[in-house]
């Protein structure tokens, strides 16, 4: 999952996908926030992601983000911000009751959420996508992440 916001602050969303082990998605969402910061727009993400998994009834084993931060704060257990506590207490208690580990990764193996939480933000949308209707823009980076392709970004 992974959390954009364009301006920092200024709009904002979040999106994610939910894998199973051999790494093919099975549900992605996107949700626009409006207004905020990136921390907001992360942990909001990470809260919905892990919400639409229970509702679903999907069992997840860990959430991994690129925010060290984010990762960090359930670590340590304190939130990031006060602005965003109401989803993060939500999120504590979500991954505490299923048992949930948040592991940081790096930005570079984080692409497809990374794509999905910049569409929310960019095209002020929410939607869960499953199946067929995964997002085309998305399509690449999942058969790339699949098949353990290494991903490089210029700077």
């Amino acid at each position: 999952m992974d959390g954009a916001c364009k301006g920092n602050p200024g709009p904002c969303g979040g999106g994610g996908c939910l894998r199973d082990s051999n790494g093919d998605v099975h549900l992605s969402f996107v949700y626009f926030y409006g207004h905020g910061n990136s921390v907001i727009a992360k942990v909001r993400a990470l809260c919905d992601g892990l919400r639409l998994a229970e509702h679903r009834g999907l069992s997840i084993s860990a959430v991994y983000s690129d925010s060290l931060v984010l990762a960090q704060s359930f670590i340590l257990d304190k939130c990031p911000s006060w602005k965003c506590s109401w989803w993060w207490r939500i999120s504590k208690s979500l991954l505490n009751k299923f048992n949930i580990t948040v592991l940081h990764v790096y930005r570079e193996t984080n692409r497809v959420a990374d794509a999905l939480a910049s569409f929310a933000c960019e095209r002020g949308y929410s939607s869960v996508f499953t199946g067929s209707s995964f997002p085309h823009f998305c399509k690449g980076p999942v058969v790339l992440d699949k098949t353990g392709f290494p991903s490089i970004r210029l700077v």
